[in-house]
């Protein structure tokens, strides 16, 4: 606590100057006593009893700068105990995110948004959101906000298939931008992690931009943590009719045959191992919830630079308190001196 302690009126430290004036009255003092008494034939004075006076002086004077210095501590807010933490949910939002594992079961897409209600409602009270959107293009669907029911409202009514109108999923770019954000704007220093919900399909072409995606996410010294939705067996998109009811079919490409969507968890564990993250699949809620508050921080981890100024202690009553103690015994002693 101590560490914070600062002096709101340091000038005051020149008071200090006056200790070698003050010993040296000392010292004349005491070699007066001894003439005095020498000269009525009188023993003469302990100099051990001058000694002490002199070190009660220098205390008081000491303590009196100290108090006179003003010593204090800042005090910030917040003063919770509460964890803090920055993270961007970026979700695909592509036609793909529509299949489901049978026609009764959630999509890929509503499975997410439960992974990401469960992070929100359970990993801390402090910590910070922003959701994304992508397909061919990623696009921010809510800011960076604290306020959960604005987060759980982005999450249950912002994130729908086909949100973004842009046909396909580029991973790449929507980590590129992400990234960017960060490296671009001031608001984003605090992100630590892009959580990706995806089922990892790329294409051939997709490498090498992914590579540069990857070091444009180092250099922002942000870590992916990949959710991997479906399955690795394959999963299609069910029709439905205008009463939701299970049609029997399956949409299908433009060639006519039966969309399957399979989920490429070994893109996804690539792109987080090469950024320090991790990767999970969409079953792993609680893991998930476990990993990230590894990466909370507390208020004491923060830059008091980022807090409120909200009043100051001050402990000026300690060097008081001494200086009066010292004051009490140089009374009692000086009735003795000659």
């Amino acid at each position: 606590m101590f560490s914070d302690l600062y002096l709101g009126n340091p000038e005051a430290l020149f008071l200090l100057l006056f200790i070698i004036p003050t010993l040296y009255w000392v010292k004349r003092s005491y070699k007066a006593s001894v003439a005095i008494r020498v000269a009525f034939k009188e023993e003469p004075s302990s100099k051990g009893q001058y000694i002490f006076i002199a070190s009660i002086l220098t205390l008081m004077i000491i303590s009196l700068t100290f108090f006179v210095s003003s010593p204090q501590i800042d005090v910030y807010d917040p003063v919770a105990t509460d964890s803090y933490g920055e993270f961007v949910f970026l979700v695909d939002t592509s036609r793909s995110m529509a299949v489901r594992p049978s026609p009764e079961r959630e999509s890929n897409l509503e499975a997410s948004q439960q992974v990401m209600l469960d992070v929100v409602n359970n990993l801390g009270s402090s910590v910070k959101y922003q959701v994304f959107g992508y397909s061919e293009l990623a696009f921010s669907l809510s800011s960076l906000s604290g306020d959960y029911d604005y987060i759980r409202d982005t999450i249950q009514n912002g994130l729908y298939i086909d949100v973004i109108p842009r046909k396909g999923s580029d991973i790449a770019n929507a980590l590129a931008a992400v990234a960017s954000k960060k490296i671009e704007n001031e608001a984003y220093k605090n992100v630590t992690h892009v959580i990706l919900f995806s089922d990892g399909q790329l294409t051939i072409g997709d490498a090498t931009r992914i590579h540069t995606a990857i070091r444009v996410l180092n250099e922002a010294d942000i870590s992916v943590v990949a959710v991997g939705l479906g399955s690795t067996t394959g999963q299609r998109i069910p029709v439905y009719n205008d009463d939701g009811n299970f049609t029997g079919s399956y949409e299908r490409t433009s060639e006519g045959n039966v969309y399957v969507s399979y989920l490429q968890e070994r893109n996804l564990k690539i792109i987080a191992e090469s950024t320090d993250g991790r990767y999970f699949h969409q079953s792993s809620g609680e893991e998930l919830v476990e990993y990230l508050s590894a990466y909370l921080y507390t208020p004491e981890d923060i830059p008091k630079s980022e807090f409120e100024l909200v009043g100051r202690k001050d402990y000026g009553w300690i060097p008081l308190s001494i200086f009066i103690t010292a004051l009490f015994i140089l009374s009692a002693r000086a009735g003795k001196l000659y």
